[in-house]
């Protein structure tokens, strides 16, 4: 991507099962952590890639932003 000249942002991940769980003490953590985003299914999808001896590679996109000052969904 950097060759090519195509932005990016590379971080950790923060993932959970858990709808609404991003409560302000676990958001916390998991920013201090250097988490710089939250998602559902890439667990999921790299424990079949761990089990079945394969690399995984995600690319994300953002959704909404959880430590702005209000909520803006963000529709793309």
């Amino acid at each position: 991507m950097k060759a090519n000249g195509i932005p990016f942002v590379q971080g950790k991940t923060w993932t959970t099962d858990s709808f609404y769980r991003e409560t302000r003490n676990n958001f916390e953590k998991h920013k201090a952590d250097g988490c710089i985003s939250v998602e559902m299914e890439c667990a999921a999808v790299q424990a079949v890639c761990d089990f079945r001896g394969l690399e995984l590679y995600p690319f994300f996109t953002s959704g909404d932003l959880l430590d702005a000052p209000e909520w803006d969904e963000r529709k793309l």
